[in-house]
């Protein structure tokens, strides 16, 4: 139903959503829930949405509204009541819907306070409380190093690339992170001077941690955790995808799955995979799990619907597989400078299939 709320509020619902979202809310309870939705979580898209302007239309013909005319007109006050509370500000659909980074084209930082700043423009660099000045370097965010948080709580921020790009930031502990595209980090503008340094991913990003003994660094994934005291390491934790992974490049790390259960020690060039409240480890090599810092694509024994995701982060696009006989092909091959219709082209030379391109959505068809 979250889903069928956002396209509502936003005009895209169909006529069979409408109807469901309609019928469920008949129950006074999801009511209440749906007006507890509205306040807290919906964001309006990326457009800037001015204080004057009216509020939106709410979709559904007049014969329809007649009909229901006392459920729609709770659905326009929700609507109405959104629209005030967050115009005149950029904001973002739930991030943890991946079509957010589909389409949305840039990468922003949003503040402790909700604050959104798009981090590309002609801004040389800007300031936030507590005079942490952040400089905007091609395609990087730096904090000012050794800065310690002076308060109670600590305050984070959160950075989102969008599909089709990656971005840096260097946080002030000294710590670099390359983050790749469909990424969501969140992490302190400072941290204290002593206790754990813990950030929060979504998405995928390699981590070059600035050592430091008395403060543990720790990466958080919706299901698994990676320690450290300073290494380098690369974390992938899409949500759309099967598994959670943990590489690490140099020194040790520290992987738990989110249950506890079992915790192990990585090695140079070993892999920790979870899937559920299991975890594997293998010897791998990591120039397949690191090729994207560099721009590049290589796959290695992958099912197609693992590279089907690749691809849509990649190039920003969506593709819809009508031929579900692609999804028993297991592919090897690597791209560095092609685009996504070379890309395409060559698997055809693995299994035979057509496809088509209607902006940026693919359809994939049986030949």
């Amino acid at each position: 139903m979250e889903k069928i709320i956002i396209k509502y509020l936003n005009k895209e619902a169909s006529e069979l959503e409408i109807q469901e979202l309609d019928s469920w809310l008949e129950d006074e309870a999801n009511q209440k829930t749906y007006k507890s939705f509205v306040k807290t979580q919906y964001l309006i898209d990326r457009n800037f949405v001015p204080k004057e302007q009216k509020a939106p239309i709410v979709m559904g013909g007049a014969k329809r509204q007649e009909r229901n005319k006392k459920n729609f007109f709770f659905l326009k006050y929700a609507a109405v009541f959104a629209a005030f509370i967050l115009g005149g500000i950029f904001a973002y659909y739930n991030i943890t819907n991946q079509n957010n980074f589909r389409e949305s084209n840039q990468i922003t930082l949003e503040l402790e306070d909700g604050t959104l700043e798009v981090m590309e423009g002609n801004e040389e660099n800007f300031s936030l409380r507590q005079s942490i000045i952040l400089n905007k370097e091609e395609r990087k965010l730096v904090y000012k190093e050794n800065t310690v948080s002076s308060n109670k709580e600590l305050q984070y921020n959160t950075l989102r690339v969008p599909f089709g790009k990656t971005f840096e930031v260097k946080l002030t502990d000294g710590s670099e992170i390359i983050l790749n595209a469909g990424t969501e980090l969140k992490y302190p503008i400072a941290f204290f001077d002593e206790g754990n340094r813990e950030v929060f991913l979504k998405g995928e990003a390699y981590f070059k941690v600035a050592h430091d003994n008395s403060r543990p660094f720790i990466v958080s994934t919706n299901q698994m955790k990676v320690e450290v005291l300073g290494t380098e390491f690369n974390v992938t934790a899409y949500e759309n995808d099967e598994k959670t992974k943990a590489l690490l490049v140099s020194g040790k790390v520290l992987a738990t799955p989110k249950s506890e259960k079992d915790s192990v020690i990585l090695s140079p060039n070993q892999l920790a995979e979870i899937s559920g409240e299991e975890i594997e480890v293998s010897i791998v090599k990591p120039e397949k799990y690191l090729a994207w810092i560099d721009g590049n694509i290589i796959f290695i024994n992958d099912s197609f619907e693992v590279i089907k995701n690749k691809l849509e982060r990649k190039f920003n696009v969506t593709i819809e597989n009508k031929y579900l006989a692609l999804n028993d092909m297991k592919i090897s091959a690597s791209f560095e400078t092609e685009n996504i219709d070379q890309v395409l082209q060559t698997f055809q030379k693995y299994k035979a299939f057509n496809y088509k391109r209607i902006k940026n959505k693919i359809i994939i068809t049986k030949p």
